[in-house]
């Protein structure tokens, strides 16, 4: 789970802030799903008065954004290399490792998977 993060906490006047929880106001609930909010709601309620280090909490939280991103990645590599499978012999396209761009990599397969020879 990505967890909640304080968004417009983050100013540099606040970057070495140790203390508790900043306020509830400072996460941008206000633009949450009625549940993500009633969720966001209840847990704030459990550590709002817990200590609160943002170095370690933002530190944290972009952690888990590259991880949900490299996750992402290799599932798509995944669902991409089985679709572009000629044979069951063939590995099928690896989307790293054939070009860089998505229009680039849509031309390749176009051209291995789809043209006549």
């Amino acid at each position: 789970m990505k967890g909640y993060f304080p968004h417009k906490f983050n100013l540099p006047e606040n970057q070495n802030y140790v203390g508790t929880y900043p306020d509830i106001s400072y996460y941008g609930s206000e633009f949450f799903s009625q549940k993500k909010k009633k969720d966001f709601e209840n847990w704030y309620e459990t550590v709002k008065y817990d200590s609160f280090n943002f170095r370690e909490q933002f530190h944290a939280y972009c952690w888990s954004d590259v991880m949900l991103l490299a996750n992402g990645c290799l599932a798509f590599r995944k669902v991409l290399m089985n679709r572009t499978k000629k044979s069951e012999n063939d590995v099928g396209v690896d989307p790293f490792l054939c070009s860089i761009t998505i229009a680039s990599l849509c031309h390749f397969i176009f051209r291995r998977n789809l043209l006549e020879k």
